[in-house]
């Protein structure tokens, strides 16, 4: 999905394989991680998910948005 992004974009950018190989490089020197340290119960993280979900409204037909809630206590 990246890579489509990324040729839509640039049209005549890197081939696939080509993009893959160098984000890849990217990523190893980046080494980008997080790491959370808390008594469990006490903290409560959340964020919404991604893209919307949507569902048709079978009475309207009209198309419905839903964002997902993700958290975690």
């Amino acid at each position: 999905m990246l890579w489509e992004e990324y040729r839509q974009q640039y049209a005549e950018g890197y081939s696939y394989s080509q993009f893959c190989e160098r984000l890849s490089n990217y990523q190893q020197i980046r080494q980008a991680s997080m790491h959370f340290e808390y008594t469990p119960g006490e903290l409560m993280m959340i964020d919404f998910a991604g893209d919307p979900l949507s569902y048709v409204d079978q009475d309207t037909g009209e198309l419905i948005h839903c964002p997902v809630f993700i958290h975690c206590l």
